[in-house]
């Protein structure tokens, strides 16, 4: 495996906080605004695809507990 193969863990932790900020403005990101998003903060194509690969577990990773509001929703 050659360094390039090697994801810079910081730069991956990065691009997850920046989804998880714009998905907490209200909305869930598709796998192409996510792109778009990252590729504007000036990441790297490998650590894009690999935070879109794992989108939906960084979401809920870092989503909060739901809310009253969302409790009596359901």
């Amino acid at each position: 495996m050659s360094q390039k193969d090697v994801l810079d863990e910081s730069q991956v932790a990065n691009a997850e906080e920046l989804i998880v900020k714009k998905g907490r403005e209200g909305k869930a990101l598709d796998p192409a605004e996510i792109r778009k998003l990252l590729e504007e903060g000036g990441f790297e194509n490998p650590v894009i695809e690999h935070v879109i690969s794992k989108s939906n577990q960084v979401m809920k990773k870092y989503t909060a507990a739901p809310t009253e509001k969302d409790k009596k929703g359901s």
